[in-house]
């Protein structure tokens, strides 16, 4: 307690030693005063200045580093900024490409929805190849692989319902898998519709070869830019600018290829009259040179007369509209249909005419009564088939009614 008084006191004396009592005069209208500064006074204030200026450089000093920590801290933001602004380009870019890969794949779908619903995709053979020879060779029925393209593991699951956390590149690979797995699998169906496809186009041909068509005619025809067209669109092609949705693709691009040409051929084998205009007949005399009953001289035919009873229903061959219904030289009562595509046919020596110039008519629908007007013998009809502006024999189309009728009614419940 002594040792500590007489430490105070020793620092005491020092202090006055360098802050001695000063004395400040001051003059006024003549008059000295005097201002006394004490020793104490003088080392409390010189305190005080020390104290201010030891907080001022604190103040300064602190400022500079909290200055300094916010200029770290704003650089960090900024570069955290340009990562975000970096993720948030990789997503849109990511986006982007999950957008053009599920246009892929709904186009995909669509086109084989669209086949589905033609009548192609339920897997049985149609039913003109039960009396084709290689039906035994058709394609199967397209499996069901939606079990197996619904099947996930567990880790696939898991990164599914992880994909939120996940990097953008990470989301953009998981997306691609599935993307790509979804595309297999439609591939596969593809494939399987494209050997229907196929196969039924083969039918087609077949039946127009029988009629002595070329189908590349036909195929031709329906894509004249001045045929009338419509429907829904679906890309040329259906390919992707992304690898992943491009890995199969081959099948679906053939199958829209192969499915337009037999929608065209199909639609063109509508136009062909191949329903015969009358039931219980017998051909009396077929196309082509023969005696005139008329003059017993040698003449073209430009039909087949099928002999029937007197006033029986005439029916029309094919749609179509009527261009001529009334008298005709050497024909009597007749009526003329355009059936398109270069197909026409006449029916002669009618007794009567049920339908006018101008009429839209339906395959089947009756168009007069059998009889014997005009340049005739005995009641028949006489039957003419013209394409392209001149007249063909009938008896191919009469003998190939029942095949060619069966893919009609086909083309007409799947258009």
């Amino acid at each position: 307690m002594v040792s500590r008084k007489r430490a105070l006191g020793d620092l005491w004396s020092r202090l006055v030693k360098y802050f001695p009592e000063h004395q400040i005069y001051l003059r006024t209208n003549g008059k000295v005063r005097f201002l006394t500064l004490p020793s104490g006074f003088q080392v409390a204030l010189c305190g005080l200045a020390l104290i201010v200026v030891g907080w001022m450089t604190l103040a300064t000093w602190t400022y500079f580093r909290e200055n300094t920590r916010l200029a770290a801290k704003d650089a960090k933001l900024d570069a955290m900024r340009g990562q975000v602004k970096a993720m948030a380009s990789d997503l849109d870019v990511l986006q982007r490409d999950i957008i053009e890969q599920a246009e892929t794949l709904e186009a995909r779908q669509e086109l084989l929805q669209s086949v589905l619903e033609q009548g192609l995709g339920d897997g049985l053979v149609p039913v003109e190849a039960q009396d084709s020879p290689d039906s035994a060779a058709q394609p199967a029925a397209p499996a069901d692989d939606g079990d197996s393209a619904r099947q996930e593991s567990r880790e696939e699951r898991k990164a599914a319902l992880e994909h939120a956390q996940a990097a953008p590149g990470q989301l953009a690979a998981l997306y691609q898998s599935r993307y790509a797995r979804i595309a297999q699998s439609q591939e596969a169906v593809a494939e399987k519709l494209l050997d229907v496809t196929q196969h039924e186009f083969r039918l087609v041909k077949t039946a127009l070869a029988g009629l002595h068509l070329n189908p590349e005619h036909f195929l031709r025809s329906q894509r004249s830019p001045t045929q009338a067209m419509g429907g829904p669109f679906i890309p040329a092609t259906l390919r992707s600018a992304t690898p992943a949705a491009n890995e199969t693709t081959d099948a679906v691009d053939q199958l829209l290829d192969e499915w337009q040409r037999l929608l065209y051929i199909r639609h063109a084998l509508l136009s062909v009259p191949a329903l015969v205009p009358v039931d219980h007949y017998f051909v009396s005399s077929n196309y082509g040179r023969r005696r005139d009953p008329m003059t017993n001289g040698w003449a073209m035919h430009s039909g087949i007369d099928l002999a029937a009873w007197y006033g029986t229903k005439v029916k029309a061959a094919t749609d179509g509209v009527v261009v001529r219904a009334g008298y005709m030289s050497g024909y009597g009562r007749m009526v003329e249909i355009d059936h398109g595509n270069g197909f026409k046919t006449r029916y002669g020596h009618l007794r009567k005419v049920l339908v006018k110039k101008g009429q839209t008519l339906s395959i089947g629908d009756i168009i007069g009564e059998s009889g014997n007007t005009g340049r005739s013998t005995g009641p028949h009809l006489h039957y003419e088939i013209w394409l392209n502006g001149k007249p063909v024999d009938p008896k191919p189309y009469i003998e190939a009614s029942d095949h060619v009728l069966k893919i009609q009614r086909r083309s007409n419940a799947s258009g």
